[in-house]
């Protein structure tokens, strides 16, 4: 594994890519990484003939930079992906929890209450479960509301320990929602940015080999993506076998047709 890191210079430097130059990757990060890493080496032996014909320099001198970053930041993102679903069921606990706890102290205080219009008004004001934000506070209200009267809460031989109980959550559910719910922010436009310019020097290693060598099958070969090659045949395929379909139902028809006259 590479022990690659990026510099501050080079975050300044996929930073200034403009947003337009941003794109949807057309394959899996893997599959690209894999792909244009086999497009480096295959053309290692053309570079004199690629150079002549025009290719830039810098696209051969920056080539493994722009590997190294995209696989970089790609392995970010993978990471805080993974962590996403792990922390999501942590929430989701804890959220269950707090709702089944909001039921039970709100039911007990609506009881120990009964005969007080209005602590009943006061309760029916503050016991809201959705949104979550609003559950966050009622459960924190709920515990202030009752540690106000704990008298009351003792006659009906109230547990005041879920008063605590409810404090916490409140404290504890924002930050488990947080957690569960990353703001897909600068490691994921990085690694957008790092593809682009990644992208960039693929593209002209590609086009530039077609180019030289597009009378020279064996070596052009080594210059397209079999990725796309194999899926854009899968797709003709796919158009020839619906094609197909379609002209056998309108021969059918028409045969149905021709019988019924």
């Amino acid at each position: 594994m590479s022990d690659f890191k990026p510099t501050e210079n080079h975050i300044e430097l996929l930073q200034a890519i403009p947003p337009s130059q941003l794109k949807r990757p057309s394959m899996p990060i893997s599959v690209y990484l894999q792909e244009a890493n086999d497009l480096y080496l295959w053309s290692k032996d053309d570079w004199p003939e690629l150079l002549d014909a025009g290719l830039s320099a810098e696209v051969l001198d920056t080539f493994l930079l722009r590997y190294e970053l995209l696989s970089y930041f790609q392995l970010q993102w993978n990471k805080e992906k993974r962590q996403s679903p792990a922390m999501m069921d942590v929430f989701q606990d804890k959220l269950r929890e707090g709702k089944q706890l909001h039921v039970s102290v709100t039911k007990s205080l609506r009881y120990a209450f009964r005969k007080h219009p209005k602590l009943q008004e006061k309760l029916r004001q503050i016991a809201r479960v959705s949104p979550h934000a609003a559950l966050y506070q009622s459960l924190n209200d709920l515990a202030v509301l009752g540690e106000a009267h704990q008298d009351l809460l003792q006659a009906i031989h109230f547990d005041t320990r879920a008063l605590a109980q409810a404090r916490q959550l409140s404290d504890e559910l924002p930050g488990l929602a947080a957690a569960a719910h990353p703001p897909r922010g600068e490691t994921k436009d990085l690694r957008d940015r790092a593809y682009a310019y990644f992208k960039e020097a693929v593209d002209e290693l590609y086009s530039c080999g077609k180019y030289v060598f597009r009378n020279n099958e064996d070596r052009r070969i080594g210059y397209r993506s079999q990725y796309m090659h194999r899926k854009g045949r899968a797709r003709k395929q796919s158009r020839n076998s619906k094609k197909a379909v379609a002209e056998h139902r309108k021969d059918s028809a028409e045969q149905l047709r021709e019988r019924a006259e």
